[in-house]
C-alpha cells in the first residue's frame, strides 16, 4: 500500500548514520540489520504521526527482526555506493554481516523536521524488540493494512489512507507514461 520513497529512503539511512557517526566518530559502522530495524521503526511511528511512513516498500519479518528488501536494494545500487562504503564479512552473506558508514554530506531535503526528529529519536531509543511488536508475523510480508489495524487507527482513517496512496500511484503511472 505505502509505496517505497527512494529520496525520503536516501536521507534517512544518510541521518542515523551521521547520528552514528557523531555518537561513535567518523568511521564507525553500522550493520545493515540495525539500519533496516531503525527504519522500521521510524516508519511505524511516522504512520502514527503523518499518516504516512518515511520510507515505505516492503517489510519481511525474519529472526525477530525487519527486513527492508527496497532498502536493501538501494544499499547496494548505484547511489549509494558512490556515497557510502559498504562493508562485506566474507564470512557469510546475511545482512548482518554488511556494515555500512557514511561519506556523504547531510541532505534531508524531502524529510520534514517530525520525520527527522522521528529519526532522532528512534535512534536514541533504539534497540526495540521487533518481534514483540503486534504486527510480527516470523517469516511473513507485512501487510501495511494490517500495520495499520495493529496500531489502532480506525477503519474509515484507514480507507483514506488507503484511498490517498492508490491515488497518488495512479498519478504516478500517468506521469511515467507521459
Amino acid at each position: 500500500m505505502f509505496r517505497f520513497n527512494v529520496k525520503k529512503t536516501r536521507e534517512a539511512i544518510c541521518v542515523l548514520l551521521h547520528l552514528q557517526q557523531q555518537k561513535y566518530g567518523p568511521t564507525n559502522y553500522l550493520s545493515c540489520t540495525h539500519l533496516f530495524n531503525m527504519l522500521y521503526l521510524a516508519d511505524r511511528t511516522n504512520i502514527v504521526e503523518m499518516e504516512q511512513p518515511i520510507c515505505g516498500g516492503r517489510v519481511v519479518f525474519t529472526n525477530n527482526n525487519a527486513f527492508l528488501p527496497d532498502v536493501y536494494k538501494e544499499l547496494r545500487g548505484t547511489y549509494f555506493k558512490r556515497r557510502i562504503n559498504i562493508i562485506t564479512s566474507f564470512n557469510s552473506t546475511a545482512t548482518d554481516n554488511l556494515f555500512v558508514y557514511s561519506t556523504a554530506p547531510l541532505s534531508t531535503d524531502n524529510l520534514c523536521e517530525l520525520s527527522e526528529s522521528i529519526l532522532q529519536h528512534t535512534y536514541n531509543n533504539y534497540p526495540t524488540a521487533i518481534h514483540t511488536l503486534p504486527e510480527y508475523i516470523e517469516g511473513v510480508q507485512l501487510e501495511w493494512l494490517h500495520l495499520l489495524t495493529c496500531l489502532g487507527i480506525p477503519t474509515a482513517l484507514i480507507s483514506l489512507i488507503a484511498s490517498d496512496q492508490q491515488r497518488e500511484q495512479y498519478l504516478d503511472d500517468v506521469l511515467k507514461n507521459n
